[in-house]
């Protein structure tokens, strides 16, 4: 039966689990009452609103949920365990327990390990090269070659970083175990430390890459040094010795 005659109860819109048992529980006892809105609110004075409001989700007072089962639990002993049960589901609904926080699927666990495993399997190729990185400036014919490794290391490790971010705050988000966020964030860690490396051996690769003939870099000597300031100059250019002019003989 209906709580009004030839209308159905609206949906329940309860906030958590513990008010959304108490409202079912409240609409069963005018339910089982017979009794319209229009006659509870008479009853115990108070609008029709106000009681479908209080019984569709909202967690009422006590005073209201007491008067609602006398008024529609009418024998003594009966409203006595009504009274009760109640008052169990109203304590619930005014502190329910907390709610769990969302666990990643199943499948997304496996594809983050997956990941995982090849983001480590390339950081360590990395690694392995950027170790090496003497051994290719030696066995390069020239730095070119050098400059363009380590532009692609970098550009890997850029990626590698940026990945590494968005897995990072995707773990807080999912408020992930923090022996997998301390994992994640110790190889963030690494790679930023390593593609700080990688910028600096490219900056030296790209000054080894200057022309041949081009003027040193000149550094300031010693101020103990007896002789210029600097430790090199510009060489000054040679001009030809001026040649003296002759007088055309005369004749003899």
């Amino acid at each position: 039966m209906a709580g009004r005659v030839g209308t159905p109860w609206g949906p329940i819109r309860a906030e958590s689990d513990e008010a959304q048992a108490l409202a079912a529980f409240l609409r069963a006892q005018v339910d089982a009452s017979g009794k319209t809105l229009a006659v509870l609110a008479g009853e115990i004075h108070i609008s029709k609103s106000q009681i479908s409001d209080r019984i569709g989700g909202k967690v009422p007072d006590p005073d209201f949920v007491t008067a609602l089962i006398r008024a529609t639990v009418p024998e003594p002993r009966l409203c006595e365990r009504r009274l009760t049960e109640a008052a169990r589901l109203l304590q619930a609904a005014r502190r329910p327990a907390p709610a769990a926080a969302p666990r990643p699927p199943a499948d997304l666990t496996v594809e983050l390990a997956e990941l995982r495993t090849r983001q480590i399997e390339t950081l360590d190729r990395l690694t392995r090269s950027l170790e090496h990185n003497n051994q290719l400036r030696e066995a390069a014919d020239n730095s070119a070659k050098l400059v363009m490794v380590l532009s692609t290391m970098i550009n890997k490790l850029e990626r590698r970083i940026t990945d590494l971010t968005g897995e990072r705050e995707q773990l807080r988000a999912a408020q992930a175990n923090s022996e997998t966020l301390s994992d994640t964030q110790r190889q963030l860690t690494r790679a930023q430390e390593q593609e700080q490396r990688a910028q600096h051996e490219l900056a030296r690769a790209q000054d080894k890459q200057r022309p041949k003939n081009s003027p040193p870099r000149c550094r300031p000597k010693s101020t103990s040094s007896p002789t210029s300031s600097t430790a090199c100059a510009a060489p000054r250019p040679m001009t030809p010795p001026a040649r003296t002019p002759t007088s055309p003989r005369g004749p003899s």
